[in-house]
């Protein structure tokens, strides 16, 4: 459990350097999802946890003063926490989009995107 914890913050920390290296949508659910699904032990359902979340979120864009909610850390939380507890891919979109939505706000000021 411990390795898994580990893997999946390195993840997240790759996740998060798409805004070091540039754009190469690192931090898309659809390549976030499968990465995490690898980690969990089951890569198929990772990415269909991964596109869905992909699909519900494909919107989420940064335009003017509107902040997009937080797509990694829903992403990451949402998924492991669904395979985790061996559900479907509702369940990491229920779980996820919350917590994309709540955890925009809890981003510090000088990491701002």
């Amino acid at each position: 459990m411990v390795i898994k914890t580990i893997l999946i913050f390195l993840i997240a920390l790759l996740g998060y350097s798409e805004w070091l290296t540039g754009t190469s949508y690192l931090q898309r659910p659809i390549v976030l999802g499968p990465l995490v699904g690898l980690v969990m032990g089951d890569m198929v359902t990772g990415t269909i946890m991964g596109a869905t979340m992909e699909l519900a979120m494909v919107g989420a864009i940064s335009v003017g003063a509107y902040n997009p909610p937080d797509t990694i850390s829903g992403t990451i939380l949402g998924v492991s926490l669904a395979m985790q507890a061996g559900a479907d891919a509702s369940a990491a979109l229920t779980l996820g989009i919350p917590i994309a939505r709540s955890s925009w706000r809890s981003i510090p000021p000088w990491a701002s995107r």
